[in-house]
């Protein structure tokens, strides 16, 4: 009789309520006026009603639901805010009458009006996409509630609920009986059946006790701590709440995470495991949690499509019908097997398996005769981007096998050849397979006692607990035939005499035709379904396990890109260092070449050195014709300082730019955005702070030998010096008898796009220039190119400039940079692609905090990010939380500035316009993460 009154109420349509006679009963009955919203619901008619000074949830339900269960609604209310008085939670407003429910009679019927006074919050259903952090906030969250209704009681909570899992299979049966559309009806009829079939085992160990029963994303209010995460403070509703399986409400709220992965099931585990680590669950609910959660999304579409079908044009039940698609599709994406594997795995709960019982697949084959091909990050036989060669694994296969006679690859290697280059996802490259090389009709036997089914391009070979899938073998056996182990089972495809080849994947679950690869995240969970087929050719092939940790470890570049360990591509827009690209051949040939023929210590010059400095030398403006080679930037800028010291015999120095030299007076840096002057017309206070030091060292009759400036504003990612500010302070100078020094550490050779030099900016040529290790990608190598007469000044003073060891090699692989420069056009691509990134930031500025501007151009730019337009107070958490996003997403990317509120975006110059748009695309995607 119960089941049939809760069919019976699933049948029902919702209230026929309209905004108009809601307001009158918000009005006559509560003695409130708002704005009345009207929401999506299944069965009830909820309305959120905005006042000028509060919110509140109307809510209108069918009076067939027991007044007991309306107090046990209310019981439960007042327990939480005496157990959890930190929780924001829905506060019950009397009727006029002093009822807490009122009774509405109209033609339709009779219903129970509530009306709850929520907060002005959040839910977790508008955060978007959740990261670890906030999924493992939800699931403690979750754990809490739990945690709190354990020892609750009410008569009112034994009720029949649509949303109860305990009945979820007879539930959606009978809202299916409602859904017109064949495809969608079959399609949760396949899932539920599977899923319940997964439960019916498992049920009578779940433990029982009060539940929310809709403790999912929708309902949970939240809001962001001071890192910018989001932290679950609150509930909205509480008319779910019921006796339940205790794991019910995790699988509820696990289901509605599902809208935040992306569609990637596995990204809810976080949630999962810290729901576990304050209520821990026992082995039966683990199992049970992941068909719980495809039962829940299950009952969630059906329920919706039954609802969209009595009233089409509600178009706020349609968009909610939608999203739950999406959780559906999310949770029926991926095997129970897997699952069950994977929770019960991140729980520490590993299954035990049976070591594997098989004998060998090829016994004419030696088992010391494999040879093992790479095809690793870190393979050496990987040459730039010979990755991308869709055939490169057979290539190099074949390659092995031609050395050793059979060649296999590796179970568990994650494979570069299958990376993905622009993507927010990590690849799907850890094989789980392995590829054999082999000469063709070699023999094969079972190597465990089956039965053979053919399946397409395969045959398997199944046992009670283990399958194996063969590709490329002649099998001649029908199906069904049933085989001992050691009997025929075929021979490699293929005439005797060529080459043939295998593929070969064991899987333990016999309904499950398993991928080919995994992602990292999902790894080990399919490496339990499918173990290592090492066994069968009785060889060591398996790839040595990553190390732990969540920090990416790079091993390999190529071009804009860095490769992580796992083979995942991060796009480098922090590269500042490498110029032409990582991975750069015409470097690694330089730097072979040279190794090859001489590298020495500097009491030896070779001439690679020589043409090295000639080639930079023409590179710089007219007159300065004298080039200094040394280990680094720092060494460079010391050198420049004794240089100019040395010529004009004087000793002090004015920097506009930081510096370690005790023997240095800095005067303001000219930053015009954030600097103590700002605007164009903060030239002219930039240029008296000069003057005044310039006047201070004349009083004390202290001649000045330099001005030291960086070409741009570096601390704040490429910031253009004031309008004329250098011309005016190297007037100055020259006119008190000193040189002028222009750092291009961060500018030099192009990466400005529109100039060779930052210095030109403004129009000015310096006396000295100062270049760092973007000189040689990253080799020691710093430089000064200065005029004769002041090199010269050196000499006369008998001082000696030494050269750092290893410099032929340095110098050849700075003359392949040079080359790269010239041959590829960078310097124009950093100009174009520079200005179409710019356009785009500048596009997206309003997704930050007011005041945010972007600095620099060409490929020198910084987005600073600010929290008011007036103040510019830095937002640096805001800046820290987009990096830890991007990263997430690919993309590499480090704060900068005084408060590490800039985002530094210097990337190779050859960053591609579409590299570019996949950064503001990914930008935009953090920044919408923490909107």
């Amino acid at each position: 009789m119960a089941d049939q009154a809760q069919y019976r109420r699933i049948a029902l349509p919702r209230p026929e309520i309209s905004l108009e006679t809601a307001a009158a009963l918000l009005s006559d009955r509560f003695g409130r006026t708002g704005q009345l919203i009207e929401l999506p619901g299944a069965q009830d008619r909820d309305f959120l009603v905005e006042t000028d000074q509060d919110r509140f949830l109307l809510k209108i339900s069918a009076a067939d639901a027991s007044e007991q269960e309306a107090m046990a609604q209310l019981a439960t209310l007042r327990h939480l805010s005496e157990s959890l008085p930190d929780l924001t939670l829905p506060q019950p407003v009397p009727a006029t009458d002093g009822s807490a429910l009122a009774l509405h009679e109209s033609e339709d019927g009779q219903y129970r009006i509530r009306l709850l006074r929520i907060a002005d919050a959040d839910t977790l259903a508008g955060s978007g996409a959740l990261n670890a952090e906030d999924l493992r906030a939800a699931g403690a969250f979750a754990a809490r509630i739990s945690l709190a209704l354990r020892d609750f009681t009410h008569p009112g909570l034994e009720r029949e609920l649509q949303w109860d899992l305990r009945r979820a299979g007879p539930v959606a049966l009978e809202l299916l009986a409602a859904v017109p559309d064949n495809t969608k009806r079959d399609k949760i009829a396949k899932a539920m059946i599977t899923a319940v079939r997964h439960l019916r085992p498992l049920a009578t160990d779940l433990r029982t006790q009060a539940i929310h029963q809709h403790l999912s994303d929708e309902a949970i209010t939240a809001s962001r701590d001071d890192k910018g995460l989001w932290r679950p403070d609150g509930i909205l509703d509480f008319d779910d709440v019921a006796y339940g399986w205790l794991v019910g409400d995790l699988a509820i709220l696990a289901a509605s995470l599902l809208a935040h992965g992306g569609g990637d099931a596995f990204a809810i585990l976080p949630a999962i495991e810290a729901f576990h680590a304050q209520l821990p669950l026992t082995d039966g609910e683990l199992k049970a949690l992941w068909p719980l959660i495809v039962a829940r999304a299950g009952v969630l579409v059906a329920s919706g499509e039954k609802q969209l079908a009595l009233e089409p044009g509600n178009a706020p039940l349609r968009a909610q019908v939608g999203r739950h698609w999406q959780i559906f599709d999310a949770a029926t994406s991926v095997p129970f097997s897997l699952m069950e594997h994977a929770i019960l795995g991140r729980m520490g709960r590993v299954p035990a398996i049976r070591d594997l019982a098989a004998g060998r697949l090829l016994p004419d084959i030696e088992a010391g005769a494999y040879g093992l091909t790479d095809l690793s990050v870190s393979s050496p036989a990987l040459v730039g981007d010979g990755f991308a060669d869709p055939e490169i694994d057979w290539k190099l296969l074949a390659r092995e096998a031609a050395r050793t006679g059979v060649a296999t690859t590796r179970y568990g290697e994650y494979r570069l050849s299958y990376t993905r280059l622009h993507s927010a996802r990590e690849p799907t490259n850890c094989a789980l397979h392995v590829d054999v090389c082999l000469p063709a009709a070699t023999r094969a036997v079972a190597p465990f006692a089956g039965t053979i089914r053919h399946n397409e391009d395969r045959f398997i070979l199944a046992s009670d607990t283990l399958s194996l899938h063969v590709f490329g073998l002649d099998c001649p056996l029908e199906d069904g035939t049933v085989l001992e182990q050691g009997d025929d089972l075929g021979q490699v495809a293929g005439e005797e005499g060529t080459v043939g080849g295998l593929r070969l994947q064991l899987c333990r679950d016999h309904d499950l035709v398993p991928p080919l690869f995994a992602r990292r995240s999902q790894a080990a969970a399919w490496q339990v379904l499918c173990p290592s087929p090492a066994a069968l050719l009785d060889c060591p092939l398996d790839a040595a396990p990553l190390p732990a940790g969540g920090t990416p470890q790079f091993e390999r570049g190529f071009g804009e890109y860095l490769f992580d360990l796992d083979g995942r591509a991060y796009l480098d827009m922090a590269g500042d260092a490498n110029l032409v690209g990582h991975g750069d051949l015409r470097m690694a040939e330089a730097a072979y070449r040279q190794w090859a023929m001489i590298n020495t210590g500097p009491a030896i010059q070779p001439q690679i050195i020589a043409d090295y400095k000639a080639s930079l030398e023409a590179r710089a403006p007219r007159g300065l014709d004298h080039v200094f080679l040394v280990g680094s930037s720092s060494e460079a800028t010391d050198l420049a300082l004794r240089l100019a010291r040395a010529h004009t015999g004087a000793e002090a120095v004015i920097s506009a730019s930081a510096t370690s030299d005790s023997r240095v007076t800095t005067v303001a840096i000219p930053n015009s955005y954030r600097g103590p002057y700002r605007g164009e017309p903060s030239t002219a206070d930039y240029v008296d702070a000069v003057q005044t030091e310039l006047m201070r060292l004349q009083a004390d009759d202290e001649p000045v030998a330099a001005f030291h400036c960086e070409a741009t504003c570096s601390n704040a990612a490429g910031l253009a010096l004031p309008p004329g500010y250098l011309a005016e302070v190297y007037d100055m100078i020259r006119s008190q008898g000193g040189v002028c020094i222009a750092d291009e550490a961060m500018t030099g050779l192009g990466r400005l796009g529109h100039h060779a030099w930052g210095f030109e900016q403004q129009g000015v040529t310096p006396d000295i220039i100062v270049i760092g290790e973007n000189l040689a990608g990253g080799q020691p190598l710093g430089a000064v190119v200065t005029t004769h007469a002041i090199a010269e000044s050196l000499a006369k003073h008998e001082e000696t400039v030494s050269s750092p060891s290893g410099l032929p090699v340095s110098c050849a692989v700075a003359m392949a940079v040079l080359d790269g420069l010239a041959q590829d056009g960078l310097q124009e691509n950093a100009r174009d692609v520079g200005d179409h990134l710019r356009s785009r930031l500048e596009a997206l500025l309003h997704r930050f905090g007011p005041g945010s501007t972007v600095h620099g151009m060409g490929l020198h730019l910084g987005l600073e990010l600010t929290r008011d337009e007036d103040t510019l107070e830095p937002a640096g958490e805001a800046a820290a939380m987009l990096c830890r996003r991007l990263l997430a997403l690919g993309v590499i990317i480090r704060p900068t500035g005084d408060h590490l509120n800039i985002l530094r975006i210097t990337p190779p110059l050859c960053l591609t316009r579409e590299s570019a748009d996949f950064f503001i695309d990914m930008l935009e995607s953090a920044a919408s993460q923490a909107a």
